[in-house]
């Protein structure tokens, strides 16, 4: 029995050794021609997969990627958020403060302004005072 090499699986397949002799030299060498073909077909075909492959791990690794950065910018979003929520707190209050020093410096003044008057009449009682006492010492 001969052996000849199956081109696409490149191992050795049996062929009877009749059928050989029976083939036509110009028809043997299509069939290796073609079967060469094919071979160099299945072969590109294959490398085509293989870089497919290959593109399609590169981008769902870049979309991993795009992923993790998307989580980490949320996660910083969500940082400022609460940051803000904190200030705007702080503010209210502050606000609220200020508020109650108005109130109280409205206080004051209006103290102020009564003292002021107070002051004023305490003046011109005294100074009748002094004028009677003045007037007490004179006579």
């Amino acid at each position: 029995m001969g052996h000849i090499k199956k081109v696409l699986e490149e191992r050795l397949v049996e062929i009877f050794p009749d059928v050989l002799k029976k083939l036509p030299e110009p028809a043997l060498k299509a069939g290796v021609r073609s079967a060469n073909l094919k071979l160099s077909a299945a072969k590109a075909m294959e490398a085509r997969s293989l870089m497919l492959i290959e593109e399609t791990e590169m981008e769902v690794r870049d979309m991993e990627l795009t992923k993790q950065s998307s989580e980490i910018a949320l996660r910083n979003a969500n940082k400022i958020i609460k940051d803000r929520d904190y200030f705007l707190d702080q503010v209210t209050w502050l606000q609220g403060c200020i508020s109650e020093l108005k109130k109280e410096v409205r206080t004051f003044s209006e103290d102020n302004d009564k003292f002021k008057v107070d002051l004023a009449s305490s003046e011109a009682d005294v100074a009748e005072f002094s004028k009677k006492y003045d007037h007490a010492n004179q006579a």
